[in-house]
């Protein structure tokens, strides 16, 4: 649109050359007022055009909303899940052994949802889950 317009005004300027090196006439000069003012419409005409496109562009922006569609990688498998009695009372957690055996890659896991837990077998790994959900992931 930008190029319309300096097309616009290099072709009025061309048009009134001419009109410039002729001799100065009563009728000449409203033809030459006449001639600038259509000009100047032209340009506001061009110019409203052109920001009634950047409005419509910009309005076609969509931006989606994520909360009812999870990502496949941010669904954790429900069978990991275990209910562990501590000392402050019963926790949730994911054992971080049956995760990986199901295909999640432990090692990208927030690290502050890590916990080290005891088992029949001596210590082991586990997340917890009230923090997993919290950072956007599903257990199902």
């Amino acid at each position: 649109m930008k190029k319309l317009i300096a097309t616009t005004m290099i072709a009025g300027a061309l048009a009134l050359n001419p009109m410039a090196s002729a001799p100065a006439q009563a009728g000449d000069a409203k033809d030459v007022l006449g001639v600038i003012v259509g000009l100047a419409a032209l340009a506001a005409i061009a110019n409203e055009i052109d920001n009634n496109r950047d409005n419509r562009a910009r309005s076609r922006v969509v931006i989606r909303n994520n909360n009812h569609t999870r990502h496949r990688s941010r669904v954790l498998p429900s069978q990991c899940l275990r209910t562990l009695e501590t000392d402050r009372g019963f926790r949730n957690v994911l054992r971080a052994r049956c995760l990986e055996r199901n295909g999640v890659r432990t090692a990208r896991l927030p690290d502050r949802c890590e916990r080290t837990v005891q088992t029949r077998r001596g210590f082991g790994t586990a997340f917890a889950a009230r923090c997993l959900q919290r950072q956007g992931f599903a257990i199902r």
